[in-house]
């Protein structure tokens, strides 16, 4: 699974956005400051956008800006195998089979018919009785409880298998990106900041639990605004850095059955 970060963090952002709009005496709790009135108006009467790279426009601000600053892949040794799975998925299952199987008998496992397709996915039915369970799914072991059942007798068995696995593979990067507090006001961008600061240690564990890991911020202060934009701009720049594991998965065809073929050598 690749984790979309913009989409996680542009969703927190608009949801505490949201919350203090309503009830904008949450930001007496946020910070303090003398004109904190003039802010706690603004919130309640202006909107806040946040967006996904650059604003393009003046009617755009005031935002917040969530871009990419850099990926980086971690090495992590040998391989990027994670584990294996057998899903439960139309692709992965095998045709149904009807087969006809002669019971045996083991004095640990009792009586027991042993397919010739695994791993077993599931028994559908057993023609001549519907006591039975399933000792094994992997060696395709079916145990037979039926008393009127005895080894050597023949069971007409219909059932599905696995003929694929899914394999699981991922890479673990560091990612840092940039969210941009923009507007036309000095007062209004370092105000907008240190909301944003607020908002993301507040969700911080909404953050870990969408895949962050570790997440950790830095900030830096007004930086020059690109030249395309005709208007002069107050940027404040909060870095959101952390960990990210990144997966992916690959189908792998099954072994279904070997045979064996004894050859005796033959003396002269």
């Amino acid at each position: 699974m690749i984790i979309v970060l913009e989409d996680i963090l542009k969703n927190v952002i608009e949801t505490q956005l949201s919350t203090v709009k309503t009830n904008t005496d949450i930001i007496n709790r946020v910070f303090t400051s003398p004109a904190l009135n003039e802010f706690k108006t603004f919130i309640s009467k202006n909107s806040i956008k946040v967006i996904k790279g650059f604003p393009r426009e003046p009617a755009v601000l005031p935002c917040y800006c969530i871009i990419l600053g850099q990926e980086s892949e971690i090495p992590e040794g040998l391989g990027d195998y994670i584990d294996s799975d057998l899903e439960d998925s139309e692709v992965n299952i095998g045709n149904k089979i009807d087969e006809i199987l002669t019971v045996e008998h083991d004095h640990i496992l009792g009586n027991f018919v042993r397919i010739a397709s695994v791993p077993l996915n599931r028994v559908i039915s057993i023609t001549e009785t519907d006591d039975f369970y399933v000792l094994n799914y992997q060696l395709g072991l079916i145990g037979i409880s039926d008393e009127n059942i005895n080894p050597g007798d023949s069971l007409t068995i219909s059932y599905e298998y696995f003929k694929e696995e899914t394999d699981y593979y991922g890479i673990l990067t560091n990612n840092t990106y940039r969210i941009e507090c923009w507007s036309e006001n000095a007062d209004l961008t370092i105000y907008m900041y240190y909301l944003l600061k607020w908002i993301l240690l507040k969700e911080r564990n909404t953050l870990t639990n969408s895949g962050m890991i570790l997440p950790s911020l830095n900030g830096n202060d007004f930086e020059p605004v690109p030249e395309y934009f005709a208007h002069f701009v107050f940027r404040r720049t909060m870095n959101v850095s952390c960990k990210v594991e990144s997966t992916y998965s690959i189908g792998t065809g099954l072994v279904q059955e070997i045979n064996v073929d004894i050859i005796k050598e033959v003396e002269d």
